[in-house]
């Protein structure tokens, strides 16, 4: 239902997912990204997420976008590789290094989802020097 673009069935409004990767790259203004899946958010219910995966290329452009997110009132979490790569593609395929899946949304978007896609997940708080790691140590 809904999409990126908006316009779910059944008299809903707004998006319920908005899906991104590979979205910040060395000049990426974080700070718009975020407010365009808020924009995309905003107005559906019930609350939705935005799904992000990136390898983020410079220092500190991380932090700047958990902290873009607190802006609009959301919480950010990050969720280990391990929870949808295999552990065999982890040790064998390098390219999976420094990848970060990211989850933003409102306390209420993130407590409703399902307790095994909870699991694992690692609340951010956008402070600098705050673990980097995009593998958990799962490679």
């Amino acid at each position: 239902r809904g999409g990126a673009a908006g316009g779910g069935g059944g008299g809903e409004s707004g998006a319920q997912v908005v899906l991104g990767s590979d979205l910040a790259y060395f000049s990426t203004d974080v700070g718009e990204l975020v407010g365009a899946a808020h924009a995309l958010l905003s107005s559906g219910s019930p609350p939705g997420l935005f799904i992000h995966a990136h390898r983020f290329r410079v220092d500190g452009q991380r932090e700047q976008l958990v902290r873009a997110a607190a802006a609009v009132g959301w919480a950010t979490h990050r969720a280990p590789l391990s929870s949808f790569v295999p552990a065999a593609d982890l040790a064998t395929f390098s390219q999976w290094s420094g990848v970060q899946l990211l989850i933003c949304g409102s306390a209420a978007a993130l407590e409703a989802l399902p307790g095994a896609a909870r699991e694992g997940l690692v609340a951010l708080s956008g402070a600098e020097g705050e673990d980097e790691g995009g593998d958990d140590g799962d490679a």
